[in-house]
C-alpha cells in the first residue's frame, strides 16, 4: 500500500516533510497548532504527515490531555536530513 493511500494523503510532498522537520529541529517540542503555523502546512494535512512520521519513528507524539506535542527523534533527524 502506498503512503498516500495508507495515510490519506492526496499528494506526498517531500518539501512539506522538510519544512516540518526544520521547525521541529529549530523549536524542539511543539504543539500541533504551532507546528502547522510555523511549517505553513494546513492542520488537517499536517496531522496525516505527523501520523506517517510517527509510524516511521521519526517523530514522537506526546499526548497531554487533548493536546499533542510533537518532538523529532534522533532517528528522525538522521532520516530527514537524508530525505
Amino acid at each position: 500500500m502506498s503512503i498516500q493511500k495508507e495515510y490519506g494523503l492526496t499528494r506526498f510532498d517531500r518539501h512539506v516533510v522538510r519544512r516540518i522537520a526544520g521547525v521541529l529541529i529549530n523549536n524542539g517540542e511543539i504543539n500541533m497548532t504551532n507546528l502547522a503555523t510555523k511549517s505553513n502546512v494546513q492542520y488537517g494535512r499536517l496531522v496525516k504527515y505527523v501520523e506517517w512520521l510517527n509510524s516511521m519513528g521519526a517523530v514522537q507524539v506526546i499526548r497531554n490531555g487533548r493536546f499533542r506535542q510533537i518532538l523529532i527523534t534522533e532517528k528522525g533527524r538522521e532520516t530527514i536530513v537524508n530525505f
